[in-house]
């Protein structure tokens, strides 16, 4: 095979990669411009916690969490949210994360729940 002479396929690609045939027409064009306002300093991952519950404790249990989740609706407030962090293989003891809408909820709890 002579490799000195391109093959016809080969220069019929480079021919087509010269010309662009998008070149005459403008995009941007149809869109009309954009006449909003910026919004540079609007970071809403700013906060501890975006919905809101910016006081959390970690907690480690084996007892059931439906015990946690009566402790928190009979004792709270405000808002609080309950996240499982990790759990063993049989799920009897799990790290979780719970977050409250007031740092007085927390600290009951605190007081209450993790030291008690």
């Amino acid at each position: 095979m002579n490799t000195d002479t391109p093959e016809p396929a080969a220069e019929e690609q480079k021919d087509r990669k010269k010309t662009d045939r998008r070149s005459h027409v403008d995009r941007r064009s149809a869109m009309a411009p954009w006449q909003g306002q910026e919004q540079l300093d609007t970071n809403r991952r700013k906060a501890v916690d975006r919905r809101g519950l910016s006081h959390g404790v970690f907690y480690k249990t084996d007892s059931p969490l439906d015990v946690l989740y009566d402790w928190l609706r009979d004792h709270c407030k405000g808002k609080w949210s309950v996240g499982i962090e990790s759990a063993n293989n049989d799920s009897v003891k799990k790290s979780v994360k719970v977050l409250f809408e007031q740092e007085a909820d927390k600290k009951n709890f605190v007081d209450s729940v993790v030291r008690g």
